[in-house]
């Protein structure tokens, strides 16, 4: 037996888009008072909501529905596991832009779900993170980071032409053979 010497890796890992899904919980609220939002989860294409949700007034409304959006919206399928799963192979560092003032949503949200991180970085700035790798499903922040992107396939990023990823093993998978 010997020692592993081999520092493991930081990994940055977005929340909504990737952890949290906030888009159903933006569909089940928004039509709670509106009838022209789309009404499935791959129906929203752009990051530019209104085009999804044409009413809806931002921030103003994440403010006013931030409980069902942030705190009580669901983990996407498998990110639970995927969550554990990166813990065992590196250090988890949360990295979200999270409107002023609802932070506290997000950390309830992260306990709640056992979500295991060894620090947090609020701001829309994900570029000045450093670490080695970029989990995230926003195109602009894997453009300007300094480390490994990985962009997790959504609908809302098909614009986007560099290497993706479409599950959590793939992601898993391609930070295992990081050299």
């Amino acid at each position: 037996m010997y020692l592993n010497l081999r520092e493991k890796k930081i990994l940055g890992v977005d929340v909504d888009g990737v952890q949290r899904n906030m888009i159903d919980s933006l569909i089940e609220t928004y039509s709670k008072t509106n009838s022209d939002g789309v009404k499935e989860h791959d129906e929203v294409r752009e990051w530019d909501l209104k085009k999804s949700f044409p009413n809806i007034r931002l921030p103003t409304h994440f403010y006013e529905w931030a409980k069902p959006l942030f705190s009580e919206s669901k983990p996407y399928e498998g990110a639970l596991e995927f969550m554990e799963e990166l813990s065992d192979i590196g250090k988890i560092h949360i990295v979200t832009n999270q409107l002023r003032g609802l932070e506290h949503h997000t950390l309830d949200w992260l306990s709640s779900h056992n979500i295991p991180y060894e620090g947090i970085h609020f701001g829309e700035n994900k570029t000045v993170f450093k670490g080695d790798v970029l989990i995230d499903d926003h195109t602009k922040n894997i453009y300007g980071f300094q480390g490994r992107g990985i962009l997790l396939d959504r609908p809302w990023n098909q614009d986007f032409r560099g290497y993706r990823v479409k599950s959590f093993d793939e992601i898993v998978d391609t930070i295992k053979n990081l050299s």
